[in-house]
């Protein structure tokens, strides 16, 4: 029987797609609009509904991620999920889906 730490990491490790598409609805980075930095949103989208989070935060919890499930620990979150043929068509299809 695995331990608890060991239990929460194949948890994560098995649904891996699933928390990068959750991690991917919630981004909302008003900040980068408003300082002319990009167009992730328009001046009449209404408000997130919480919790939502800056690309910044997104992109921290996604390199954390990568690092912690990669065996060299270089592998990019695109590694991680090819090994699992469906897992990138399961994110593309649930993040078009979502917006």
């Amino acid at each position: 029987m695995l331990d608890f730490p060991q239990q929460i990491y194949c948890l994560i490790h098995s649904n891996l797609a699933d928390i990068v598409v959750e991690l991917l609805m919630t981004l909302y980075d008003g900040a980068a609009t408003e300082e002319g930095r990009g167009d992730l949103r328009r001046e009449l989208d209404p408000a997130p509904i919480p919790p939502s989070f800056s690309s910044n935060v997104i992109k921290a919890t996604l390199d954390y991620l990568s690092k912690c499930h990669s065996a060299s620990h270089q592998s990019s979150l695109v590694a991680i999920l090819s090994r699992t043929l469906i897992s990138i068509q399961r994110i593309l299809l649930a993040v078009s889906e979502g917006s």
